[in-house]
């Protein structure tokens, strides 16, 4: 498999683990040992890597390493610290359709003016543009971007941290596949995961992350405590 299908989120810190233990069952407000032989019924290896805040999972044997996958993405993004962003929201759809149909709607902006309309005034349909995409992912962007009055202009928050000028008036979208949507703003970042439903092919699970590195909301909050003084 090229991709893994399953990426998960993470606050990350030094490092990152999980333990599943499978050797106790609670019963009458006692605990008492499972007949559970672990050597044959242990849990199957995976690989695990990162990159910036995602966690991606590969189920292959002897997948190729994610930085060959991912190709030039991380230099495409080496300004902007994606490793120190937080987890600020999350949000959890169920849309009625395939999931491939979220990612197909995320690749173009064709629904915008119809959809979010609130958006056009400040990610100008007529300033897209795509960029050079690799391997397993695209990329396009917003350039520049329109300061409308909204809450996402860009004087709003603090600048991310080591992003240049150009960088500073730009809104840059990216699909890995299979299932991973990023939109790098100046101050924050969005990501979409989406996945199948097991059941139904025209549903799936839709997850929406906020996410950004610290002291970006520093300057919101200074003038709304400015604004009630």
């Amino acid at each position: 498999m090229p991709l893994s299908l399953l990426v998960l989120l993470t606050r990350r810190k030094s490092h990152c683990c999980a333990t599943v233990t499978l050797i106790t069952q609670k019963k009458r407000g006692k605990r008492k040992k499972l007949d559970f032989d672990l050597e044959k019924f242990h849990l199957i290896p995976v690989h695990v890597d990162t990159w910036g805040f995602l966690v991606f999972v590969n189920l292959d044997q002897d997948p190729n390493p994610l930085s060959k996958q991912l190709g030039n993405l991380p230099e495409t993004c080496k300004n902007y610290p994606l490793e120190k962003y937080d987890v600020v929201k999350s949000r959890v759809y169920k849309p009625e359709c395939n999931w491939k149909l979220l990612c197909e709607n995320f690749m173009e902006w064709y629904h915008l003016s119809a959809v979010h309309p609130a958006l056009c005034d400040f990610s100008v349909p007529d300033n897209h543009e795509n960029l050079p995409a690799g391997e397993n992912y695209i990329n396009f962007r917003t350039y520049p971007l329109a300061d409308c009055g909204g809450p996402a202009d860009t004087d709003v928050f603090n600048f991310v941290d080591g992003i240049n000028d150009e960088e500073k008036k730009q809104l840059a979208f990216y699909h890995i596949y299979p299932n991973v949507s990023i939109s790098l703003y100046t101050h924050s970042a969005y990501t979409l995961i989406m996945l199948p439903d097991a059941k139904d092919p025209e549903k799936s699970t839709e997850h929406l992350t906020l996410l950004m590195p610290p002291g970006i909301a520093v300057k919101v909050i200074q003038m709304k405590f400015t604004q009630r003084s």
